[in-house]
């Protein structure tokens, strides 16, 4: 019984999509000499055309943009579509781009914000705050709402799947056995059980299809009839309509009175649409597809394989007098249902790594991005929850109790996994916007006899604001000086200058892309004074990490940079070796519950996917 793992695993290949900044013009955080006459995006996802807005914004906060935005499709280097605003011209001061989009994939609504200077450098705290409004964090509502939508359709299928696989030929087998079964008393008695779950799964079936809707008319600022000219609301116009029929034939599809195949088709159906609605639909390809749709599927079948199991034992017990019946119906039931899981257990763990793979990109995303965080939870979860139901299965636990323990497992896995659900996916998350506070770094120095004080924003790879405060012996501030910061790259004759202007009394700011790519770096501060002889110089050593943020060379690591690096180094040889573990494990086990005359076909298939998946790791590394 290794639903309360399997279900959880099905969460990683529905992740929504979120396309994302790929370049701009002008750049983000730089200071242009004259003022543009357009701004530009490029987006890594293809969006809704009437929904592309593009804007731009004075320190004041009025919109300075001639309000005349366009969508173009733009196939060049990773940008798939392009936003283009004109603009009249401006005067000198900092100014703020935002942008925000409808994905095409599945109608996500998501956006961002960035800075840059006519004359000056540009107000990248103005951009950041910009950037947390335009893109919001889900709230509990939304949680819910997934929760319930992937609840309802995953239980559904999987409670037909489990009729048909597991409790008709159970009944079957008993009779082939001779022993009595009723078998009117015993669906006489599950009824009792199917029309409280039917119930529940409808209610389910209408919050998640409804609050889809609402969900996406809030998040979008879209009146909710226009979304139906989307093609996320195509497929939502389908899935209301095919979780109407399912919601009023529930209870019959549950319990045989309707055709099997009713049941298979509405559910693999609802199912369906939520894979034509997710990353991979967005971004991975028939592969991304077909792996997204078989994790649903499978997952499925345990989430509401486990509901059924833990009614039949429930029924069972009252339905089914005679004990031996009886225990020979309860273990007929577990045995199948524990085999099609030591069954299913190869080919979710496959699908999970080629959605994982496509989803989070390369080791650092896995270790640095909330959504790489979010699936090392969810394989750990899992890892546990397979361990305690192989454990159950081999002691022979057939109780309703421990069906019952899995079955909370199952449902907390799941709302952990809604909780996780709008994280944006690693390919498409930059490292130093999720690793960095908005407030940048400060830093100081001594460059001959004077004190600097210095502040860098937004401290990532790339252009940064540096405002340096110089001070003399005195303690006066130092006015009138030539301030140039140059850059040099550690190991490389890689270099870049860039002259500050002195913005206030003894402030002197520029911005520059000095900080360009990973490494260590010497910044060198030269301080010409009027009528001095010679200028003063300092240097501060920086330290630009896998995740993109800017660091002083001295400040220790966070554990999760160093977990990355050493992910980059050893990842691919260690997730060898976990696979190849598991499918020595998922052998083992399923030997023991299936007939010995298929145990060495189970060792060879075991062993077969774990040589096929080293060889693709390795060869990769």
């Amino acid at each position: 019984m290794a639903a309360a793992g399997l279900a959880l695993l099905v969460i990683t290949g529905v992740a929504w999509a979120h396309p994302s900044l790929v370049r701009s013009e002008p750049p983000a955080n730089s200071t242009l000499d004259t003022a543009p006459s357009q701004v530009a995006v490029w987006l890594d996802e293809a969006v809704e055309p009437e929904y592309a807005h593009l804007s731009v914004y004075d320190s004041r906060g009025q919109r300075v943009d001639r309000l005349d935005a366009q969508y173009l499709p733009a196939f060049t280097g990773d940008a798939v579509a392009a936003i283009v605003v004109s603009l009249p011209p401006l005067p000198q001061g900092s100014y703020v781009v935002v942008w925000r989009v409808i994905s095409v994939g599945d109608g996500h609504a998501v956006g961002g914000a960035f800075a840059f200077g006519v004359g000056v450098p540009p107000d990248t705290g103005a951009a950041l705050s910009a950037a947390a409004e335009a893109n919001t964090e889900p709230d509990l509502s939304t949680h819910l709402i997934r929760f319930f939508g992937l609840l309802g359709q995953l239980v559904l299928l999987g409670m037909v799947a489990f009729r048909v696989l597991v409790w008709d030929p159970g009944a079957r087998a008993l009779a082939s056995a001779g022993l009595p079964l009723d078998e009117v008393a015993l669906m006489t008695e599950a009824r009792r059980y199917l029309t409280v779950a039917a119930d529940i799964l409808v209610g389910a079936l209408v919050i998640g299809v409804m609050g889809a809707l609402y969900l996406q008319a809030r998040d979008s600022g879209v009146v909710f009839w226009e979304l139906f000219g989307t093609r996320w609301g195509a497929i939502w116009i389908a899935r209301a309509a095919i979780a109407l029929v399912a919601a009023v034939l529930l209870e019959g599809l549950m319990d045989g009175r309707r055709p099997a195949w009713l049941g298979g088709g509405l559910a693999l159906a609802l199912v369906t649409t939520t894979t034509l609605t997710s990353h991979s639909a967005a971004r991975s390809g028939l592969l991304g597809l077909a792996a997204d749709l078989a994790h649903q599927a499978g997952a499925a079948v345990w989430l509401g394989g486990l509901l059924m199991l833990a009614i039949g034992l429930l029924s069972a017990r009252r339905a089914v007098p005679q004990p031996e019946a009886r225990d020979r119906l309860r273990a007929e039931w577990v045995a199948r249902f524990t085999g099609l899981a030591a069954a299913s257990v190869g080919a979710l763990l496959a699908s999970g790594l080629v959605l994982a793979g496509q989803q989070v990109g390369d080791w650092s995303s896995l270790a640095l991005t909330r959504y790489g965080q979010a699936v090392l939870i969810k394989a750990a979860i899992v890892a546990g929850a397979l361990a305690l139901a192989a454990y159950n299965s081999l002691r022979s636990a057939r109780s309703a109790g421990w069906v019952a323990v899995e079955a909370g497992v199952v449902l907390g896995a799941l709302l952990l996994a809604a909780r996780l659900t709008d994280l944006p996916p690693g390919v498409s998350t930059t490292l130093a916007d999720e690793a960095m506070a908005p407030e940048g770094m400060t830093f100081e120095a001594q460059a001959g006899n004077l004190a600097l004080e210095g502040r860098m924003s937004p401290a990532r790879a790339g252009a940064n604001v540096f405002s340096l405060a110089l001070t003399g012996p005195d303690g006066l501030a130092v006015e009138g000086a030539e301030v140039r910061l140059t850059f040099l790259a550690v190991g490389s004759a890689l270099s870049t200058e860039a002259e500050a202007a002195e913005t206030g009394v003894g402030v002197y700011m520029v911005s520059s892309p000095g900080l360009a790519r990973e490494g260590q770096w010497q910044m060198r501060v030269s301080v010409a004074r009027p009528g001095a002889a010679v200028p003063d110089y300092a240097a501060v050593d920086f330290a630009v990490g896998l995740d993109g943020v800017v660091r002083l060379s001295t400040d220790p690591l966070p554990w999760t940079v160093r977990a990355a690096e050493w992910l980059n180094r050893s990842g691919s040889l260690a997730l060898a070796g976990l696979v190849l573990a598991a499918a020595v494990g998922w052998s083992w086990f399923a030997g023991r519950i299936v007939p010995s005359r298929l145990r060495l076909g189970w060792w060879v298939a075991g062993l077969l996917m774990a040589a096929v998946v080293v060889i693709l790791v390795l060869n990769n590394t």
